[in-house]
């Protein structure tokens, strides 16, 4: 089948409201986002499309549930690029934007990119997901409270700031502890991964856990497509003559500062890393340019270690 062949509806989703954009006008208007709402509503599609595909952008989470729900009833659903769906239309010439042209660009985009489906997510690695960002929420509020409390000029006000980090630091430990009781008796799979990817230098339980939270596809891509995926590849930007310095660009920036965090470890104390490192900047490379390297490659590394036996390299 071609894949103008295929009925894509495109979702544009907020908190409240879906609005979707199908082939004819039957498939095309807009729903509450609540659970029996979408069954009916997709079982209603269904009928119309029996093909029916969905696409649909993150949307810090409210796009979960038409996800979700999507798969329960076994009904192919896409998460795509929000960046690259709005570079499409930009192309297009559609320089407007409102929910109806939103969902109409993504059904365009679909289309034209014959985009494959994304794959359920385990349950774990979605209740590992939440545990992670639990423990980054409190992560932003402590930083913000020692940022603070280095601001302020009055001892008692000062004090109670860091009253407040104590409690935090306390919270943040006692997550970590309910993270590893989660792995050892929820997801034996994810822990064995966990302990694993510790195993290097330069990662800990925060980063491993953290990886495995926002890089789930990691062991199950190609060095080169985890690479982009993070955000840490180096993009060539020549043109006739000239040839630019190669930069990284997009890619998820939660995986990326945690890829970042732990270079600035290895680059000190990983054996095989460290000489790298030390390589680069005695070759004139800026520090950041080194440890961006030195990220790329414990990428490269970790996601060879969780690759299936089968097909790492002997």
């Amino acid at each position: 089948m071609s894949p103008v062949a295929i009925p894509y509806v495109g979702f544009d989703i907020s908190k409240q409201t879906l609005q979707f954009e199908g082939p004819c006008r039957q498939s095309t208007g807009q729903m509450r986002n609540e659970p029996a709402v979408l069954v009916r509503q997709l079982a209603a599609l269904r009928q119309l499309h029996p093909g029916l595909h969905l696409i649909c952008e993150p949307t810090g989470g409210y796009e979960r549930l038409l996800v979700t729900t999507a798969h329960a009833l076994g009904l192919p659903v896409t998460l795509v690029d929000a960046w690259k769906v709005r570079h499409f239309a930009l192309g297009l010439g559609w320089l407007e934007k409102n929910d109806r042209i939103d969902a109409a660009v993504l059904r365009r985009y679909a289309l034209t990119a014959a985009v494959a489906p994304t794959p359920p997510g385990e349950p774990t690695q979605e209740l590992l997901r939440d545990w992670v960002q639990l423990r980054e929420h409190y992560v932003a509020r402590l930083s913000e409270e020692q940022v603070f409390a280095q601001t302020l000029r009055n001892a008692e006000h000062q004090r109670r700031v860091l009253k407040e980090c104590a409690r935090l630091e306390n919270l943040l430990a006692e997550l970590d502890a309910q993270i590893v009781r989660f792995l050892e008796t929820q997801a034996p799979v994810l822990n064995d991964k966990v302990q694993t990817l510790c195993l290097v230098q330069g990662v800990g339980l925060r980063i491993a856990t953290g990886l495995l939270a926002h890089l789930p596809e990691l062991g199950h891509y190609t060095d080169g497509a985890i690479a982009k995926l993070a955000g840490v590849a180096p993009i060539v930007d020549d043109s006739g003559l000239r040839s630019g310095n190669k930069h990284i660009a997009r890619g998820r920036a939660p995986a990326r500062r945690l890829l970042y965090q732990a270079a600035l470890v290895a680059a000190r104390h990983n054996d095989h890393l460290q000489p790298v490192y030390r390589r680069l900047r005695a070759a004139g490379k800026p520090a950041k340019v080194a440890l961006i390297a030195i990220a790329r490659r414990l990428l490269l590394f970790l996601n060879s270690l969780l690759k299936p036996a089968a097909l790492t390299p002997s």
